[in-house]
């Protein structure tokens, strides 16, 4: 409850109102899994930055969910501890010249990154800076593994996995995931939509375009989010008549 009110705070703090909330992996849902997906049952996995949310659906419905909590940052997080660069540098080396599998670079290829501590520019190797994203990444996938097993699934639902989030358009991470999960893999923006600026049709923006969905598409659905009233005397009850 205390993490909810801290995320309706800082939404009236930048000068918006919280009108419902919805859990992230039903918002991504809505953007890149169609109805018919659902029905024949797919595992979501969204790659946020601060964490991995799984969805399973089965027979249409939401079957079971759980958060990773590996995601964008540790992927460049790594990068900082392992070439010792600031964050910002991290990122960017991560964005232009990162790939989920070292062995298609070419062994000779140099990065150039700006040191932490003094500010010079250094030259690393490529293969090796892909090879920490490499690492980082294949454990995020026996990580997701463990949770279809945690479901009580033997494999893979038929439908495979989707994969969206923006650290899902690191270069060769949807060949890895082929690689070490037995089942159709795919990584997917959102879907088409009527409307939808071509700006918005990536997987990093699914989670957003699917608040923005699940917001139109499920208005019965949704209650006011009220903290203030949460601990005043009759305060339950005022929301419960609402």
């Amino acid at each position: 409850v205390a993490s909810l009110d801290n995320v309706a705070r800082a939404v009236e703090g930048a000068g918006l109102s919280v009108g419902s909330m919805v859990l992230e992996s039903l918002a991504s849902a809505e953007a890149v899994l169609s109805g018919d997906e659902k029905q024949l049952g797919v595992l979501l996995v969204d790659i946020g930055g601060g964490t991995t949310d799984i969805a399973l659906f089965s027979e249409g419905v939401m079957a079971y969910t759980a958060v990773i909590p590996v995601a964008g940052f540790q992927f460049t997080n790594d990068l900082v501890v392992s070439c010792g660069v600031p964050y910002s540098v991290a990122e960017e080396a991560k964005l232009k010249a990162g790939h989920a599998l070292p062995d298609m670079v070419d062994q000779d290829e140099m990065v150039e990154v700006v040191g932490a501590e003094d500010g010079l520019t250094y030259r690393i190797r490529r293969r090796e800076l892909c090879r920490t994203l490499h690492d980082r990444a294949a454990e995020l996938l026996h990580l997701v593994l463990l949770k279809v097993r945690e479901a009580g699934m033997a494999k893979i639902p038929p439908g495979g996995v989707v994969f969206t989030g923006g650290a899902a358009n690191l270069v060769g991470f949807e060949t890895l995931a082929q690689e070490i999960l037995p089942g159709p893999v795919r990584i997917t923006p959102p879907r088409d939509i009527l409307g939808l600026p071509e700006a918005l049709r990536s997987p990093t923006y699914s989670t957003s375009v699917g608040i923005l969905l699940w917001g139109i598409r499920h208005p019965v659905e949704q209650d006011a989010y009220d903290y203030r009233n949460r601990n005043k005397p009759f305060g339950k009850g005022r929301r419960w008549l609402r």
